[in-house]
C-alpha cells in the first residue's frame, strides 16, 4: 500500500475503465475512476422515441474466450444484472436479388459452407472442398493462440494456408462484413484474431448476445460503478482531464481542467487511443509508434455511424426478428436492420413497432452520398425496399449519429499493456494488447486483463 489516497487512477469510464477499476477492487486496491460525462458507459446511453426506447449495445458473452469477462466479473461482484436471450441468427439479402436468405448458428466449417452455398447465386461445388479445409483450419485455432495473432494480417495467413482466390474472398468477405470492411482493406488491415474471431463469435456460436434491461448503461454500466464506490474505491464524474505527465522514473500527475492534481503509484489509461495520446505529456515512444499507425490508415478505422430508430404503428411486410443484413452486389455490407421489441419487449408500447436500422461510412462515402443527411436519407430508401409500408408506417423516429473506430481489429501496433520507458503508466482500453473478445467483450477483457497486470506488478 502507498501513502497516496488511492493505489491507481483509471481515466476513462467505458466498460474497458469501468472493468478495470471493478476488478482493482476484487484485487484488494484502491482506484480512482475518473468519468469524463456526467455518468459513467455514456455511450450505451439509450434515446427515448416517443417514450419508447432505443436500444443500441447488446453485449456478448464470449464463454470460449475466458469464461466471459464482464459477466464473470458482475457475478464476482454479486451485481444484479437482468439479461436476455438476444439474437441467434440473422438473415442476408444481396441487393437485386430479391431473397431473404437464413443465417443459422454454423458449429463448423462444413455448416458454414452450407450456408455460403444458398446464400450465393452460382453453382460452387467444385470450389467447396478447399473453401471447407481453409475455414476448418480458421475454426479450429485455439483462442489463446487466435489472440495472439493480433498482428499478423488475414491476407498475410490466408496466403500461408495455400488458400486459393475463391477461398480467400469469402473468409475476407465474411470477416469484412462483421467489422465493416472492405474486402481490399480486410485483405490488407484486418488481423487473423479479429476476422476468425468475429466470424466464430457471430456466426459459428462461440458468443452469444444479450439484451441488457433497461439497456446497457442503466442495467450494467451504473451498477458496476456502484460496486466501486461500495468497495472502497471512488468515481469522479464530470471531471475532464487536462493532461499527465510522463517522465523517466514515473507518471503523473494527473491534472484536471479545473487544476486538480492527482498522484498515484499507477495510471491506467482506458479511453480511445488517440484521447489517451493526446493526454499524455510527453507521448512515450511506444505509444508513438501506435498512434503513428492509427493515422496512417485512419480513412479505414475512422468511420461514423449511422442509426435510426423508427416507431412503427403497425408491423410491416419481412419484419426482422434477428438481424438483418443488406448486402449489395459487390458483397458489402450496405446496412443492417433490426427489431428491438423481438428481443427486447419491454422498449416498445403494445400496438407499436420498433425497426432501427444501422450504417457505417467513411468519410468518403458520407461526401459521394452528398453529406450526413443524404446517408439518412439512402438508410430509409434501403428499409422502405426490404419492408415495403416502413416510410408510411412511421409515426416517430430519431436519428443518431457518432464516430467509431476499428483499431482493435487492424493487423498494426496496439498499445502496449504497460510502457517500460514511463513507469506507472498502463494501456487498458480495447486498443491495447492483449485483448480476449470481441466489441464490448473486448473492452471489458482489456480492463480486467489490465487491472490483473498491475495487481500483479504491486505484488512483485
Amino acid at each position: 500500500m502507498s501513502n497516496e489516497p488511492f493505489d491507481a487512477i483509471v481515466i476513462g469510464a467505458g466498460l474497458a475503465g469501468l472493468c478495470c477499476a471493478a476488478e482493482l477492487v476484487l484485487q484488494g486496491a484502491r482506484p480512482l475512476l475518473i468519468c469524463e460525462t456526467s455518468e459513467v458507459g455514456a455511450v450505451y446511453k439509450s434515446p427515448t422515441i416517443g417514450g419508447n426506447q432505443a436500444i443500441m449495445h447488446h453485449p456478448s458473452r464470449q464463454v470460449g474466450w475466458g469464461g466471459g469477462w464482464w459477466f464473470g466479473l458482475t457475478r464476482a461482484l454479486n451485481i444484479p444484472v437482468p439479461m436476455y436471450p438476444s439474437f441467434s441468427a440473422g438473415h442476408a439479402l444481396i441487393q437485386g436479388t430479391g431473397v431473404i436468405q437464413e443465417i443459422p448458428i454454423a458449429n463448423s466449417a462444413a455448416s458454414l459452407v452450407d450456408a455460403v452455398v444458398r446464400m450465393l447465386p452460382m453453382p460452387i461445388e467444385e470450389l467447396r472442398p478447399e473453401l471447407e479445409r481453409v475455414l476448418h483450419a480458421g475454426l479450429t485455432i485455439p483462442y489463446e493462440e487466435l489472440a495472439r495473432l493480433h498482428g499478423v494480417s488475414m491476407g498475410e495467413w490466408l496466403h500461408d494456408q495455400r488458400a486459393d482466390e475463391f477461398a480467400t474472398l469469402i473468409l475476407l468477405t465474411l470477416g469484412g462484413l462483421i467489422a465493416e470492411m472492405s474486402v481490399e482493406e480486410s485483405r490488407a488491415h484486418l488481423s487473423v484474431y479479429a476476422c476468425l474471431g468475429l466470424i466464430r463469435s457471430y456466426l459459428c456460436g462461440e458468443s452469444d448476445l444479450w439484451a441488457i434491461r433497461p439497456n446497457a448503461r442503466d442495467g450494467l454500466c451504473i451498477p458496476l460503478a456502484r460496486a466501486i464506490e461500495e468497495r472502497g474505491g471512488e468515481v469522479w464524474r464530470g471531471r475532464r482531464v487536462a493532461h499527465v505527465t510522463t517522465g523517466a522514473s514515473h507518471v503523473g500527475p494527473v491534472v484536471l481542467v479545473d487544476g486538480t492534481e492527482i498522484t498515484a503509484p499507477v495510471i491506467a489509461m482506458a479511453g480511445g487511443n488517440q484521447r489517451m495520446g493526446a493526454l499524455l505529456d510527453p507521448v512515450p515512444p511506444e505509444v508513438q509508434t501506435c498512434l503513428a499507425y492509427e493515422a496512417e490508415i485512419s480513412p479505414v478505422t475512422k468511420l461514423e455511424e449511422f442509426s435510426i430508430f423508427a416507431v412503427l404503428d403497425k408491423e410491416v411486410d419481412q419484419h426482422p426478428r434477428g438481424f438483418n443484413f443488406i448486402i449489395g452486389p459487390d458483397l458489402s455490407l450496405v446496412q443492417l436492420n433490426w427489431s428491438l421489441q423481438a428481443v427486447a419487449p419491454w422498449t416498445t408500447d403494445p400496438g407499436r413497432y420498433t425497426l432501427a436500422t444501422e450504417a457505417l461510412r467513411s468519410q468518403e462515402d458520407i461526401a459521394k452520398a452528398g453529406g450526413r443527411e443524404a446517408v439518412f436519407d439512402g438508410m430509409l430508401a434501403v428499409t422502405e425496399e426490404m419492408h415495403p409500408g416502413y416510410t408510411d408506417a412511421i409515426v416517430d423516429s430519431v436519428r443518431m449519429q457518432y464516430p467509431t473506430w476499428q483499431t482493435p481489429y487492424t493487423c498494426g501496433p496496439k498499445m502496449p499493456r504497460s510502457v517500460d520507458s514511463v513507469p506507472g503508466l498502463y494501456f487498458v482500453g480495447e486498443g491495447s494488447t492483449p485483448t480476449c473478445g470481441m466489441y464490448m467483450e473486448g473492452a471489458a477483457s482489456a480492463g480486467i486483463l489490465g487491472a490483473r497486470a498491475i495487481a500483479a506488478a504491486a505484488r512483485t
